[in-house]
């Protein structure tokens, strides 16, 4: 028999500022922010940012077989910012594979609060799959828990520049989580999001990441969100592609 879950699993999961909320654009997906405005008003698509109960760019969880679905964690690229949520990776990835996912992101995440969301997740639900879109580097938090999860977000790290840093806690990060599921038999997936580290140091970090022996998904970055910096479904579609072809999911 399945388990059954409470409809009040994780209840700290939740992005205050977002609940119920729907918006056309914020942050760089403004005209006034985005990279390119000539883009930006061309983009054929509209967008609407709609978030769940829990502030989340989803629809409401399910309330049973939660270990069923796959479960997606990352930053704003898997929030999908600047692109219709028909676009983004995790709507995709459920059409694709005609299994729910669960989408657990934030604009502006660190890697450190991925990495502590996703190891809540193995222990409270153990889903079957799990899949992992780690944000930029350099990315910090504050260390007050008392703040929330958008008060601690810490956009400029002191040690920003500081390469050797940056890439130990990221593989601190994702070694901790991945020895984790394996406890617990929860099938893992580590993707990255485009530039998390500068060019000129891809193929130094790439190498140190696959010396960790864990499942991983590589793509190339083909267009761009309305936003100029987030990327749209090209991108999201190749990414989605090679996630299901990998061999790597547990369907």
């Amino acid at each position: 028999m399945k388990p059954y879950f409470k409809s009040n699993i994780l209840p700290e999961f939740i992005i205050h500022s977002r609940v119920n909320s729907s918006v056309e654009g914020y942050g760089l997906d403004t005209v006034s922010e985005c990279l390119d405005k000539t883009h930006f008003k061309n983009y054929p698509y509209k967008v609407e940012h709609k978030f769940n109960d829990r502030g989340f760019r989803d629809d409401v969880w399910p309330v049973s077989n939660l270990d069923e679905c796959i479960w997606c964690v990352g930053d704003s690229f898997t929030v999908g910012i600047g692109s219709p949520r028909e676009h983004t990776w995790t709507y995709l990835l459920q059409e694709k594979t005609k299994i729910r996912t669960i989408n657990v992101s934030m604009d502006g995440a660190s890697n450190t609060w991925i990495a502590r969301k996703t190891s809540s997740i193995i222990e409270s639900v153990v889903p079957k799959n799990l899949i992992i879109q780690w944000s930029y580097i350099h990315r910090r938090e504050l260390f007050n828990t008392r703040l929330s999860d958008e008060n601690r977000r810490l956009w400029h790290a002191e040690d920003l520049f500081d390469l050797e840093a940056n890439i130990s806690l990221t593989l601190d990060n994702v070694s901790q989580v991945d020895a984790l599921a394996k406890t617990r038999g929860v099938n893992i997936i580590h993707t990255f999001i485009p530039h998390c580290v500068p060019l000129d140091d891809k193929e130094l970090f790439y190498d140190r990441v696959r010396q960790l022996k864990i499942g991983i998904v590589e793509y190339n970055v083909l267009d761009k969100a309305r936003d100029g910096h987030h990327y749209d479904i090209k991108t999201a579609d190749l990414l989605t592609n090679n996630i299901v072809n990998s061999g790597l999911l547990n369907i």
